[in-house]
This record gives C-alpha cells, structure tokens and sequence, in this order.
C-alpha cells in the first residue's frame, strides 16, 4: 500500500474545546530560531531514520520551515513543550501555506512528540494551545496534512475535531 497525504480540516473552537490540558510538569512557550538544532533531534527520534535520515536533515527541514519555506511561521501559534528540561514534542504552525492547492487557513506544517514522552497528551495540548492562538486572532479554521498510514497521528487529529477533505482543483 502506498502512502497517501490528507488534507484535515478544523474549526478552531472544536479542537479548543477537545484538546486537552498539559500534562502537569510540562510547560509550553513559542519557538525560536535558537530552539533549531533540539527541535531537529527531537524531530528526527520522532519520526525515526526511515523519515528523517540524519540530524544534518533534520537541522535544515527545521531551518527551511524557520525561513519560510511552507509559509510564515506564526509566532504565538508555534509551541515547544517542555519537561524537566527537555524538548517533549512541538508545533510549527504557519500563517497561510505557500503551496498551491493549499485552503487559505492557518496550517499546522509539523506536530511531533519525543517517544519517550508519547500517549501523554502532549501533542494535543500543543494543538489545543496553537488553536487558542488562532482563535484570538480571529481565525475560525486550521488545516494539517498528513500521512494516512501513521495511524496514531490520524486518531489524534479526528479526535479534536479534525476532518479530511479534498482540495480544490
């Protein structure tokens, strides 16, 4: 079976209302530039060497997403998590996505946990926090893609609110 990319869809109040709360212990704050290099690590466990073949990978899909590649990062929407000191999970959340048959919404471009912190509510929360973010800003909707064989990511995302759909074009 291939793997095949979905587009999901939310209305932002949803997920605020279903994400849940951190953890206790974990605290969030937005990203910045100088969080790259723990980002990559964290980014490159997550997703393993079948995905992410080396930390120099890693380092620059964080640079290119940090430069605007998919878009501009939303600064107040793009959360790190934090537990005794470590990175547990993170979102990168941009303003509009530049690809063409992107939906004109917020886009969440990259959720990942730390696997030594997953099944704890984390990745939620953050999405949960990100939506806080957009909701403030007036934004009534977010999108995500995501592959249709990561199965845990998939329950994750239909869990607050999110829903496929088919692009226009």
């Amino acid at each position: 079976m291939s793997t095949v990319n979905v587009y999901y869809l939310a209305d932002v109040r949803s997920v605020i209302d279903r994400a849940p709360v951190l953890p206790s212990g974990v605290t969030s704050r937005p990203l910045v530039d100088s969080d790259i290099l723990v980002l990559a690590a964290t980014f490159q466990s997550a997703f393993g060497p079948a995905t992410v073949a080396s930390l120099d990978a890693a380092v620059e899909e964080m640079t290119v997403a940090f430069g605007g590649a998919w878009g501009p990062l939303w600064p107040e929407a793009s959360l790190a998590a934090w537990r005794d000191g470590q990175l547990a999970g993170a979102v990168l959340v941009v303003g509009r996505p530049f690809w063409e048959d992107a939906p004109d919404y917020p886009w969440l471009i990259d959720v990942f946990t730390d696997p030594r912190h997953r099944r704890a509510g984390i990745a939620g929360a953050l999405i949960g926090t990100a939506c806080r973010a957009l909701k403030a800003s007036g934004e009534p909707r977010v999108g995500l893609t995501v592959d249709d064989e990561n199965l845990p990511a998939v329950t994750l995302y239909k869990s607050l609110g999110f829903s496929a759909f088919e692009p226009p074009g």
